[in-house]
């Protein structure tokens, strides 16, 4: 799309947004509910389409997109109010005054989506977004526009809003032009050149800097100690690794595992590995990789690892016959300073390196530029959960895989090079509402003691204040008031 063509989407938007906040909490959450029995009638049609645009098996796109998309709606719908509603606060000393937060949409926010999960992706920032009041210029991957031209017109047809939900298809070019198109809000899912380029796009647009969220992908890491169930971790880490090609943020692309139990787990991991099925068939297990290029990145990272000592245990090629179709693939020996750990393969790719204790795991976990998410397992839920507590990440997995981003209520996002802001939850709707301070008077007087000339003006008055306020004395008695209240 060229420039004018998304500054006019923005501008239609922009009045439709209007209409949708004049629908007020009520009607925005009807309206959501039947964009999520909408899609329920229509799941048939757009899982084929996903599979279709994205080769993943069917199985994947119903489960792993459309059902997890209408959790997303749902869970929107109903927590919008109670999240962005106005709320009272304290204004502590000042006792005369009333305070309250009120919150209110952005506006029209830029939803710039990549191709690995092109629907869920697509509706779980729109139920976000939505929610809190917003308008939505959808930009989605290049690799995908049908599903995203599929999104928008689901959106019309269940809320009959036209323009609430815009779609702006292109390459970079397109997803730079909305972002300097005058939007008020940034969101990005994606790789993190994507993510720099558009947050220099963000800081030069003429109504900027616009504010950016940021969901850059992870290289996430898998802990596996000595007591834990080592075939149901084995068989999750197969299921991490390899679900949608490994073509997954939050999936498995990195395996730490305890010496004492590294042989048992590398032999069950094998062992499940085989039985993947991968093909073009839509109820195969796994599908192909997205494009030749990133068969060549996989191919790149596995080349890499070998000539530094890595063991290829399984697969490692690609499969004849088949193009951008890869075998499942298990590694071993792989050194940490390597592509295959440092960067993000995004491949059916799963490299295990042994270490000799946790502390060793934790601190190897955390050598890394991204910080998305990870999972633990252990039989002891809270040496678990210790040592997520010390993982440098957004969410941590303990016993299980790649299911954070399907529970709608926890807020996702990522650290370090993964990202800022989060998505999901009560906090990701309140990433698309701007805060807003109101202070007014409970009781009016001529002069308030804190003007010029006031009471307070005077140091001792001030200083009397402060002690009445702070000093030790009034703690002991809120110590003593709370320590009342708990007993009664």
């Amino acid at each position: 799309m060229k420039p004018d063509e998304v500054r006019v989407l923005v501008e239609r938007a922009r009045g439709a947004q209007q209409l949708w906040w004049a629908l007020g909490f009520r009607g925005r959450r009807r309206a959501l509910h039947s964009l999520r029995h909408c899609i329920v009638w229509k799941a048939d049609e757009i899982a084929d389409l996903i599979h279709r645009e994205t080769g993943k098996p069917l199985a994947d796109a119903m489960v792993g997109e459309v059902l997890v998309a209408c959790d997303h709606l749902g869970y929107a719908a109903r927590r919008a109010r109670a999240v962005v509603r106005p709320r009272k606060v304290s204004t502590g000393w000042l006792l005369t005054r009333r305070a309250l937060v009120e919150y209110e949409p952005y506006g029209v926010v830029a939803a710039i989506t990549p191709w690995n999960y092109p629907f869920l992706i697509n509706m779980s920032a729109l139920a976000s977004a939505l929610a809190a009041g917003n308008a939505v210029v959808l930009k989605p991957s290049e690799a995908t526009p049908l599903v995203g031209r599929k999104t928008t017109e689901l959106v019309l047809e269940a809320i009959g809003i036209e323009d609430l939900v815009a779609c702006a298809t292109g390459d970079g070019s397109t997803g730079e032009a909305l972002v300097r198109a005058g939007v008020d809000k940034v969101l990005v899912v994606g790789g993190r050149e994507t993510g720099r380029r558009v947050m220099a796009a963000a800081a030069e647009a003429p109504n900027g800097p616009v504010p950016v969220t940021l969901e850059l992908g992870g290289g996430d890491a898998m802990i596996v100690c000595a007591d834990a169930d080592i075939q149901s971790a084995a068989r999750a880490a197969v299921w991490g690794a390899f679900y949608n090609c490994g073509q997954s943020c939050q999936g498995v692309e990195r395996v730490y595992v305890e010496e004492g139990v590294s042989r048992a787990f590398i032999e069950a991991v094998v062992a499940h590995a085989r039985r993947v099925r991968t093909g073009d068939e839509p109820e195969s297990m796994m599908g192909p990789l997205v494009s030749d290029v990133q068969v060549e990145k996989v191919e790149a990272h596995l080349r890499e690892a070998r000539e530094r000592g890595a063991r290829i245990l399984l697969g490692g090629r690609r499969i004849a016959g088949l193009p951008r179709f890869f075998e499942p693939t298990v590694v071993v020996d792989v050194p940490q300073d390597t592509a295959l750990i440092r960067e993000e393969t995004f491949g059916p790719v799963l490299p295990i390196l042994k270490v000799r204790n946790v502390d060793e795991a934790i601190g190897l976990a955390n050598d890394s530029e991204l910080g998305l998410s990870a999972s633990v397992w252990s039989q002891d839920q809270a040496k678990a959960r210790r040592i997520a507590s010390a993982l440098r990440v957004g969410s941590v997995m303990i016993n299980d895989v790649l299911i954070n981003y399907a529970v709608p209520g926890v807020p996702f996002g990522g650290r370090k090079g993964s990202g800022f802001g989060v998505v999901h939850g009560d906090d990701g709707i309140r990433e698309f509402a701007r805060p807003h301070g109101i202070i007014e008077p409970r009781v009016r007087f001529a002069a308030e003691p804190y003007w010029f000339g006031g009471l307070f003006a005077q140091t001792r008055w001030a200083r009397a204040a402060l002690r009445l306020r702070h000093g030790r004395g009034v703690r002991r008695v809120s110590d003593a008031w709370r320590s009342l209240r708990r007993r009664n």
